[in-house]
């Protein structure tokens, strides 16, 4: 009789189970991919999102299993990370299983370099680049806060001293001024890539040559005239104010209004057509692989870190989904105030 009960009521259950759980909260923070600034103006920024607590970072980059953009995009530093396998003796190395125990050694350790330094290594040698990029700019802020370098480091400092030239060129770049520094703040030493450019043939096609300097987006834009119209407007701004405008409802607006009114005869073209596509195919699938890492992770709160020019699409594909509540930062920096 029990059995039979509970059978009856487990519709009920799951039913009301739906109806109590927490919808996952994404925030989406838009960004440019350059910033001039070399001194700190982003802790307002910082503090603003720190306060929303997110669970999971994800950012925009190429995947690390996304072979087709790795070979386009870092066909460079492919070799690199090659040799860094070869010279940190990682060639047998179970690296998942490596990657996952230092993961977890360094929630006890945050402040112990070798194992940044360890993790830098075993991401680089797995491509996942930006993830060893967080890893190796940390260690770099940590070394030069140190008087000495422990001689148990020594050997984990892969490829002349790495580190110091990430360091440098992230510094003034959204994972250096935000990103990583905010990740440190909340304990988050894995970010999550969002990213996917190279399943789509046509894309594949595009790529060797809109690749070289991955400028697949701003051929759009150029075409738009953004770009040029804009960087007037935030050439000489300080990046706090480059992120408040690019965050604010009236960029979205003018995003949507200048895409509606391409003109006609350049959106005609076959080729503006298929770059078009493939533009919004790629929004589309940054929407889905935020829900595919939510459904993996099961987090509360999700920061998601990309271009501002994303915000608007990602944001419609994300709401169509109708399981999540979705924020911009300018919408969370206005509640926060208010």
């Amino acid at each position: 009789m029990k059995k039979k009960m509970m059978l009856l009521l487990m519709p009920l259950y799951l039913l009301y189970g739906e109806l109590f759980a927490q919808e996952p909260t994404i925030l989406l923070l838009g960004t440019t991919h350059q910033f001039t600034d070399t001194v700190d103006v982003f802790g307002d920024i910082r503090n603003q999102i720190k306060d929303f607590a997110p669970d999971i970072i994800c950012i925009e980059n190429i995947p690390t299993w996304d072979t087709l953009s790795l070979k386009n995009i870092w066909s460079a530093i492919l070799p690199v990370a090659a040799r860094l396998r070869k010279e940190q003796e990682l060639e047998t190395v179970d690296l998942p299983s490596l990657q996952n125990q230092l993961l977890a050694s360094i929630q006890t350790k945050p402040k112990d370099p070798a194992l940044h330094a360890q993790l830098a290594n075993v991401y680089y040698a797995q491509h996942n680049f930006y993830n060893a990029y967080h890893h190796w700019f940390e260690l770099a802020r940590l070394l030069e806060k140190s008087n000495e370098v422990d001689q148990a480091l020594i050997p984990h400092l892969a490829l002349d001293s790495i580190h110091l030239r990430v360091a440098k060129r992230q510094s003034t770049t959204e994972f250096g001024h935000i990103v990583f520094p905010l990740a440190r703040e909340l304990g988050i030493h894995h970010l999550e890539s969002i990213d996917e450019r190279g399943e789509d043939p046509a894309f594949q096609k595009h790529s060797k040559k809109l690749f070289k300097r991955l400028i697949f987006n701003l051929k759009i834009f150029k075409a738009m005239k953004i770009y040029k119209k804009e960087q007037k407007k935030l050439s000489d701004a300080p990046g706090d104010e480059v992120m408040a405008y690019l965050n604010s409802e009236a960029f979205r607006s003018f995003l949507t209004t200048v895409i509606e009114e391409l003109p006609t005869r350049w959106s005609r073209s076959k080729k503006t057509k298929e770059l078009i596509r493939l533009w919004e195919e790629r929004n589309e699938r940054m929407a889905h692989r935020i829900e595919s890492v939510i459904a993996k992770k099961t987090p509360d709160r999700v920061l998601v870190v990309f271009g501002a020019a994303h915000v608007p699409a990602v944001k419609m594909y994300l709401e169509k989904a109708d399981r999540y509540r979705i924020l911009t930062y300018d919408e969370w920096e206005k509640g926060n105030t208010n």
